[in-house]
């Protein structure tokens, strides 16, 4: 899997957001290149990057879109719910998931240049 180290000086109140940015397109990347079923490709990028992100960073529509993904992927219960939940997902479901993590990268990235870009 391809992975992008970005070494930029952050404001500390910026880390939060800053992180979310890197968590989401190395998701995004584990859903674009993973040879595994989308189920796995999900899982690998909800253990390894969305359920990293702190969802305090985010401004509040792209937190709770991020809280749906969330409970999207942990509907079942036990000791590996969101395993329990993938291993029961349809293709489409899965889909639908990957399309709203698509989603959400794109509006955290826009929001990023934004952030950076535009004048205050």
């Amino acid at each position: 899997m391809l992975t992008h180290e970005i070494n930029v000086s952050v404001p500390s109140q910026m880390r939060p957001f800053s992180d979310a940015v890197a968590k989401l397109d190395q998701a995004v990347d584990a859903l674009a290149t993973l040879p595994d079923s989308l189920q796995d490709r999900l899982f690998v990028a909800y253990d390894e990057n969305l359920s990293r992100i702190e969802s305090e960073g985010l401004p509040e529509e792209m937190a709770a879109d991020l809280e749906r993904i969330r409970q999207r992927l942990s509907t079942k219960s036990g000791p590996s719910p969101i395993r329990a939940t993938l291993s029961e997902m349809t293709d489409e479901e899965a889909r639908e998931i990957a399309t709203l993590v698509m989603a959400l990268a794109r509006a955290v990235l826009q929001e990023s240049y934004r952030r950076r870009y535009q004048p205050r």
